[in-house]
């Protein structure tokens, strides 16, 4: 099976994202040098963003918007890019970038601090003075919800109303469990889409699908393009199978489901998904705080196997070698931003990256797992 072979579930429509300008042709390159063409370099210069959208934070949001050229364009020309050096390090930056202020109001649930709130937000819940108590200093539920599932209707019931009216963006009709550690029992539950405004630790599985292409190839990775349609970040590069964590699964039924849904993936293969670490980060975004940890999952694949979506995600796979997805993290935007990260763990762990290489190592090593500190304050 060659390994530039495609995958396409549909074809892809023309995607309007907002970028800021920025050079992204890297003017150093690591020992494993990677070919370059200028037609390329100056299409990827090519990104501008509104000018309302003056940090990362904004350029970050759900509702982003594309000059030319589209990931989709950038995936088609991949063989033509070249590795920034300096675009592993500011892929992390653009995730744990700081922002959060003092007047972020931490956030109780039964006694303890579980998230923090825009005071913006915290506005609109103080029209539901039987559901939340919001004071200058913080943001609690009332005690009066003393269960799961009195806390969890009463919140759903007010986060609805607020969604109704567009103060909270994205309702996804999933719930996530709110708790101060994975294996925690929950105190709440809240919708996914709201899970920011709260600023609450969310959870998600990202699965590495990959090949081992033999002497010549090394491994090739399975990189999708997101569907025109999807919510949030329409039409950028992602892993072959991510996605959050609903309450009442484990990671690793989350993995199969996933792996299913997004890649037609069968369960028995699976299964065979391996959990190698984890990634985290925070940052302030147009919601609120987004908080996640990732759990990194490696998915060894048969050559002959190819990906199909099962349920219209994703417009199409490529399989491509590491040298071209280390190009796609480092010099341009056209990977959704928390896959940057996860990305840049399977480069490091599987010695693409290496001290000798990359002057960024060790920096990049720590950055993956620890959020920069300031990014929030802790509980």
């Amino acid at each position: 099976v060659h390994r530039s072979m495609v995958s396409t579930q549909k074809s892809s429509s023309v995607r309007k994202h907002k970028r800021r300008r920025g050079n992204w042709g890297g003017s150093f390159m690591l020992f494993f040098l990677y070919s370059s063409s200028s037609a390329l370099h100056s299409l990827t210069r090519g990104f501008t963003h509104s000018p309302t959208s003056s940090n990362i934070a904004r350029r970050f949001g759900s509702k982003i918007c594309w000059a030319s050229p589209s990931p989709s364009q950038i995936l088609d020309a991949v063989d033509s890019l070249k590795v920034d050096p300096d675009g592993f390090m500011e892929r992390i930056r653009e995730n744990n970038e700081p922002g959060m202020t003092p007047d972020f109001l931490p956030f109780f649930v039964d006694g303890l601090s579980l998230g923090h709130i825009k005071p913006s937000f915290a506005e609109h819940l103080r029209r539901f003075p039987d559901v939340f108590a919001v004071t200058s200093d913080a943001v609690s539920l009332s005690p009066e919800l003393a269960s799961l599932e009195d806390r969890s209707n009463a919140v759903d019931k007010a986060t609805r109303a607020l969604a109704a009216e567009g103060v909270i963006q994205g309702w996804r009709d999933e719930p996530y469990a709110v708790k101060p550690s994975f294996l925690a029992a929950p105190s709440l539950h809240v919708d996914r889409g709201a899970a920011a405004c709260f600023g609450v630790q969310a959870w998600g599985v990202h699965v590495n699908g990959y090949v081992d292409g033999g002497p010549g190839e090394g491994l090739l990775m399975w990189v999708a393009e997101r569907s025109a349609t999807k919510p949030n970040y329409p039409g950028m590069l992602d892993h072959l199978v991510a996605g959050g964590q609903p309450a009442g699964l484990s990671a690793l039924e989350n993995v199969v489901k996933e792996c299913g849904e997004e890649a037609g993936v069968p369960a028995a293969l699976a299964r065979g998904a391996r959990p190698v670490g984890v990634v985290s980060y925070a940052a302030v975004r147009p919601k609120g705080l987004a908080r996640e940890t990732i759990f990194c999952y490696d998915l060894p694949l048969p050559r002959d196997f190819i990906p199909v979506a099962a349920d219209g995600e994703v417009a199409r796979f490529r399989r491509l070698p590491l040298e071209r997805v280390a190009a796609l993290v480092s010099a341009t935007r056209a990977v959704k931003p928390n896959c940057n990260l996860v990305l840049i763990d399977f480069l490091l762990r599987h010695g693409h990256l290496t001290p000798d290489n990359c002057p960024a190592y060790e920096a990049l090593a720590a950055g993956l797992r620890a959020p920069p500190p300031g990014c929030f304050a802790p509980n």
